[in-house]
């Protein structure tokens, strides 16, 4: 049964999916999205989706599938708030731009599914980019600089995150 009806169940199972931390899971559902979308049923959330697989696509490092995606979008679609953000995102990233990449994970407009994406975006760049600083500005690194440029919201929560990723680490103050 392929309806509106359907269409609405794989997209609430998809959104219940990321707050669950299910990344598997939503990923199945977004694979039916796919396909349900592209039959013309009930498009009324396909942009946002869209987005979502964009976001997804990024965490998985899955370039292919990213650009193949980018280049089927409308000019409208790339258009749309949270598509444009999402590829803006991903050009920020493949550029080496991560300034500009960590302030727009913070965009204020995501729904709170799609921050679970980007909180896993996050960690994962985050300390690829703090692995490349450390060898690029050995020995000293400023906290505030560190704090600003990885995302963080104050000193506290970037040290106990470097904590967390390697405890041998330490912090003149």
């Amino acid at each position: 049964i392929k309806n509106a009806f359907t269409v609405h169940v794989y997209e609430q199972h998809a959104r219940l999916s990321l707050l669950d931390a299910d990344i598997m899971e939503y990923n199945q559902c977004q694979t039916q999205l796919i396909d349900l979308y592209s039959m013309n049923i009930d498009n009324r959330n396909e942009n946002y989706f869209i987005a979502l697989r964009i976001l997804y696509y990024l965490l998985k490092n899955q370039n292919e599938p990213l650009a193949a995606l980018q280049d089927a979008l409308s000019v409208n679609q790339k258009r749309h708030s949270k598509i444009n953000i999402a590829l803006m995102m991903r050009k920020s990233k493949s550029i080496g731009m991560f300034q500009e990449f960590f302030r727009l994970c913070g965009w204020s407009q995501w729904r709170r599914e799609a921050r679970i994406l980007i909180k896993e975006i996050q960690k994962k760049e985050r300390k690829r980019y703090f692995m490349k600083m450390c060898r690029a500005y050995r020995p000293r690194l400023s906290l505030t600089f560190l704090t600003k440029f990885l995302g963080f919201t104050n000193e506290k929560e970037l040290i106990k995150w470097v904590e967390e990723i390697d405890d041998r680490l330490t912090f003149e103050l």
